[in-house]
């Protein structure tokens, strides 16, 4: 995937289909991975939390958020995305500790 350079997030079009936003990767109509922290493509990562409705993303197999501002803990609702096998969330804020039912995965 071109990732679009500084212009990240700004290239992600709400009207479109999310499968052709930089850093979102589809299988057929399901994202299975995300990619929101490359710097070599622009971008600074995410600030603030991650939304415990990612648990919505069933097929999420990658996600990935390094670097970024995640100034949060960990959502409890990760450990629900049975597929995930990759998560990289290195070089955030991130406070308090990892749900035991993370390590199910």
């Amino acid at each position: 995937m071109i990732c679009p350079g500084r212009i990240y997030f700004a290239s992600w079009d709400f009207t479109a289909d999310p499968c052709n936003f930089a850093g979102v990767y589809c299988d057929g109509d399901r994202v299975i991975a995300l990619n929101l922290g490359d710097l070599l493509a622009g971008s600074t990562g995410l600030t603030g939390w991650i939304d415990p409705a990612i648990e919505k993303l069933s097929a999420l197999t990658e996600f990935i958020i390094v670097p970024g501002r995640i100034i949060s803990s960990l959502p409890q609702t990760l450990s629900q995305l049975k597929n995930l096998r990759f998560l990289a969330v290195s070089r955030n804020f991130i406070s308090g500790g990892i749900s035991a039912t993370m390590g199910e995965l």
